[in-house]
């Protein structure tokens, strides 16, 4: 069995990178979220400033999330609390490898008010660099029609 909501999604993101001011956005968008046999799957697109529409799947469950984005920037980020990933980076510019260290990954939907928020916190690294400590928490709302 699948449930289906449209959903108004609210992002906050937060950046740590080495010797650089904390960089902290909030983001709204809208999208759909399914929910097939206890693994969910929030989508949405995001349009990125200069490049074009990406279009972004979170597939969670209860001990993992793997983040899909597909378009002109491209990537597969596997995330699994508390070990290390690796993965492959695509941009207009080229390809570039991926070490994610994730320390966090969570999500709480509640059905009875379609309301939830998706917790995802990792140290990442591209091409053998540390980029930064990154924290997004999505705060998803069914939209009622």
């Amino acid at each position: 069995m699948e449930d289906k909501y449209d959903v108004d999604i609210k992002l906050n993101s937060t950046i740590e990178r080495p010797d650089m001011p904390r960089e902290a956005t909030v983001s709204h968008t809208q999208g759909q979220l399914f929910i097939k046999d206890k693994t969910y799957y929030l989508r949405y697109t995001e349009n990125m400033e200069g490049i074009g529409d990406v279009s972004n799947t979170i597939k969670m469950d209860d001990t993992e999330a793997v983040v899909i984005r597909k378009g002109p920037v491209s990537m597969r980020q596997h995330l699994v609390p508390g070990e290390e990933t690796q993965g492959v980076y695509h941009n207009p510019f080229g390809q570039m490898t991926m070490v994610t260290n994730t320390k966090q990954c969570a999500i709480l939907w509640d059905s009875g008010k379609a309301k939830g928020h998706i917790d995802l916190r990792y140290h990442l690294k591209i091409q053998g660099e540390p980029v930064g400590a990154f924290k997004l928490i999505f705060e998803i709302q069914e939209v009622h029609t």
